[in-house]
């Protein structure tokens, strides 16, 4: 799926939803609850990662059914492993030593979009929060999804 096909996902959910608005999360939120209140490289030891995540070792390097994997402290399945996930942010290599510290919002404009989390393709090195790829909006690869944010419209 496209960054801009979940563009036209969130337009059609909303159309169906009313009252609500979908979004993808921003880089800072989706790494803000993959991390769920843990520092490190990841938040559970590496030896524990299989429990959590599927990745080229444990795969089969094939996606996996949903929530197959023990969810994260606040309870969040698949964040790491099992398909890369679209964030809302451009990509920009330097942003995080260059862009604010609190509630960073991605750089303004750019040519790829960031997505977050490793896949079932990547080899458990990849597989943390702190790993970051990006892509065209208009790129395409069976190892990427996303989740959405929900908000009640006020």
């Amino acid at each position: 799926m496209t960054w801009l096909d979940v563009q036209h996902f969130i337009t059609a959910l909303e159309e169906r939803t009313p009252g609500i608005t979908y979004r993808l999360p921003t880089e800072a939120e989706w790494e803000y609850a993959a991390r769920a209140g843990t520092e490190g490289l990841r938040p559970m030891p590496v030896d524990k990662l299989p429990d959590h995540a599927w990745y080229i070792e444990n795969s089969g390097d094939v996606v996996q059914p949903v929530a197959t994997r023990k969810a994260n402290t606040w309870g969040l399945h698949d964040m790491f492993g099992n398909v890369w996930e679209w964030t809302a942010d451009w990509y920009a290599p330097d942003y995080y030593a260059n862009g604010p510290d609190i509630t960073p919002q991605g750089p303004a404009d750019g040519n790829k979009k960031l997505r977050r989390g490793g896949s079932y393709h990547c080899p458990m090195h990849l597989v943390r929060p702190g790993y970051r790829s990006a892509d065209a909006p208009n790129q395409t690869y069976s190892v990427v999804g996303f989740r959405l944010v929900a908000e009640p419209n006020h």
